[in-house]
């Protein structure tokens, strides 16, 4: 992870990974400042959401988010059954 500020600055100290608490806290403040929730969580719900749409795989986005099953998976990214009749609508071979 990257280097905090603060720790860069400490002469006497190895630097040190930002802590969980100081990401949450740096996508609320952006969030804040763009008028939308933001913070970690929802930031793991878009990658994955992302990466099933770039690939359709979704036993790659399982792995990443570490489910154990298809379903909670695509309810967790935002895939509805409507999106995937769609998909199989739209498919052309």
């Amino acid at each position: 992870m990257f280097q905090s500020y603060r720790n860069q600055q400490a002469t006497n100290k190895a630097p040190k990974p930002l802590t969980r608490r100081a990401v949450s806290e740096a996508f609320a403040m952006i969030g804040k400042e763009v008028n939308i929730a933001l913070g970690t969580h929802s930031m793991r719900k878009t990658r994955g959401y992302h990466l099933y749409q770039s690939t359709k795989d979704i036993a790659r986005v399982m792995k990443m988010l570490r489910h154990s099953s298809e379903g909670v998976t695509l309810r967790y990214i935002g895939v509805t059954q409507d999106d995937v009749d769609k998909d199989f609508v739209d498919l052309e071979i």
